[in-house]
């Protein structure tokens, strides 16, 4: 496959498709090619380093290498290391995008509020000594227990994939995941829950069931609560795994993001310059 390049009077023209880039706020001194920030001909010194140096042109032969082979369905390993993050198995973006939302679904239903929320008092049939039962104000333990019970199971199985990353950033985050955890660890062994040396978490179904509903709802319930950071952070893998299956599957475009776009007769050389 070749690269067609029309017959331009000058070079400007490859660096067409970094002229929206020039909206940026910047000094004038950013800027080459062109007399300053607002300048519509001028590119971003970063950009054309990055041309200068040769990292564009590297992507472009380890790419069109793997179009020569006959593969067009993702990247070549060649070209992912020249891009410079690490790449995970689609397995385990699979896992990743799996457990980042079933941890966001457990977590959005114990952060409930108002009178679908496990932790307002509700009319419950309690069983009285003598075998007969009686409706009172109170709260649904049992829910409670199930909904804490399936958070911490969602939090298990995303720490266990998380580990299975190869992507830096899905590292640290997970790491900051379970820092953050080891912040509330006090609160949490006071309700019933304890950390492993793993990262993990368990339950004691007894303790959780006698704990102060305001210590419940302080650790499960509250903006800026352990369940609400958490739940921030698994959106935050998410994100991160489903923009590194992207980056697998697509192309490297001018303004350093990954796009899927084809390469068919050169019509998207532009994008890689």
């Amino acid at each position: 496959m070749g690269i067609q390049i029309n017959p331009r009077t000058d070079y400007s023209a490859l660096f067409s498709s970094m002229n929206a880039q020039n909206t940026r706020k910047t000094n004038n001194y950013s800027w080459a090619f062109g007399g300053g920030s607002d300048s519509s001909t001028g590119i971003n010194l970063s950009d054309y380093a990055s041309i200068k140096n040769g990292s564009y042109g590297k992507l472009l032969k380890t790419y069109y290498a793997q179009e020569k082979s006959g593969s067009t369905t993702k990247t070549s390993e060649a070209a992912k290391k020249i891009i410079g993050n690490s790449y995970d198995a689609t397995s385990t973006n699979t896992a990743l995008a799996k457990d980042t939302s079933a941890i966001s679904k457990s977590a959005s239903a114990l952060l409930e509020s108002g009178k679908d929320s496990l932790f307002e008092e509700k009319d419950i049939q309690v069983k009285d000594e003598d075998g007969g039962s009686s409706i009172q104000k109170g709260y649904d333990r049992e829910g409670i227990y199930k909904a804490v019970s399936s958070f911490v199971k969602d939090y298990n199985a995303l720490v266990d994939s998380a580990a299975e990353s190869n992507n830096s950033s899905v590292l640290a985050t997970a790491a900051n995941m379970t820092s953050q955890t080891s912040v509330y660890s006090k609160a949490l062994d006071k309700v019933g829950i304890k950390i492993g040396e793993d990262n993990k978490l368990t339950v004691d179904k007894e303790t959780l069931d006698k704990a102060d509903v305001s210590d419940l709802k302080n650790l499960f319930n509250r903006s800026g609560s352990w369940v609400d950071t958490t739940k921030g952070r698994a959106d935050i893998i998410a994100s991160m795994a489903q923009n590194d299956a992207q980056k697998a599957s697509g192309t490297y475009a001018s303004t350093g993001l990954y796009s899927n776009a084809s390469l068919l007769n050169g019509s998207s050389f532009s994008s890689f310059v």
